[in-house]
């Protein structure tokens, strides 16, 4: 289901970190699982790979959930993907166009490009929700300059869950940005856990594997020329640093540029 509203007007009046911004559309995509398209503040600007701090425009405060932009830097809206089955997502399951949200002046997040040393190959690994960032990141055109080859993998419990970024990948070839450069840089990797594991298991596990390896056609991980972006629950980030850091990778940081960045702030729970 897909809805939207006519009016696309900001309305920038809270006081304090926040904009008061109207949504414009929803489309569910299970009964879990969610994205919403809303107004961009005056001067938000964001680096593709950010996040953003949402809050429902309620009487009584509502603590803000960390969103990470699905949407590129040169959109005029922001979107956004959400999980209502996630405890900090009261107030925004029933969102519906013509809603008000409250969205943080300042985007933040650790998962964009400056962070990274140059490679030839990335890898974004995400699992739930956490995929949003990668999202924008694979619409940008700066990925593609930087990297001949990115590697995109979502781990969700059900095919469904994957249904939010399965359709943004198969749009990429209609943007006019990127579109030149997906049919031969993009790889993209949906994984589906089985019932007694959890997605980010999934995604350590595929790594592990020789397998994955020969299916994408690339060599298993080197640090010298692979650079890995990784986001999703905080066991799963727990077990993908180990199996790099034991590999030799280190991480970066917005004051040092490293092999690999995580970001913690709106993993799944």
């Amino acid at each position: 289901m897909h809805e939207t509203s006519s009016s696309v007007e900001s309305n920038p009046v809270v006081s304090g970190s926040f904009n008061r911004e109207m949504v414009l559309s929803v489309r569910r995509w299970t009964d879990t699982l969610f994205s919403f398209t809303t107004t961009r503040p005056p001067g938000f600007d964001f680096t593709n790979g950010q996040f953003a701090l949402i809050s429902p425009d309620l009487d009584t405060f509502a603590p803000p959930q960390a969103l990470g932009i699905a949407s590129p830097d040169r959109d005029d809206v922001l979107e956004f993907l959400c999980g209502s089955e996630q405890p900090q997502a009261v107030g925004l399951q029933q969102l519906k166009p013509g809603d008000k949200l409250l969205v943080g002046r300042r985007a933040r997040g650790k998962l964009v490009l400056n962070s990274l040393k140059q490679g030839t190959c990335l890898y974004l690994l995400g699992s739930g929700i956490g995929i949003a960032s990668f999202l924008s990141i694979v619409r940008d055109r700066e990925t593609y300059e930087r990297f001949p080859t990115i590697v995109l993998v979502h781990a969700g419990r059900r095919p469904n869950d994957l249904s939010y970024s399965q359709s943004v990948v198969a749009n990429l070839e209609a943007d006019p940005v990127p579109r030149s450069s997906v049919r031969s840089k993009l790889i993209y990797y949906p994984l589906v856990a089985s019932e007694r594991s959890r997605a980010g298991d999934r995604i350590v596990d595929l790594l592990a594997s020789r397998e994955f390896f020969g299916t994408v056609n690339l060599p298993p991980f080197a640090r010298e020329t692979d650079r890995i972006m990784m986001c999703g629950s905080e066991q799963m980030l727990y077990d993908l640093k180990l199996f790099f850091d034991v590999r030799g990778f280190i991480e970066g940081s917005a004051l040092e540029r490293g092999d690999y960045v995580t970001e913690k702030a709106f993993v799944e729970h």
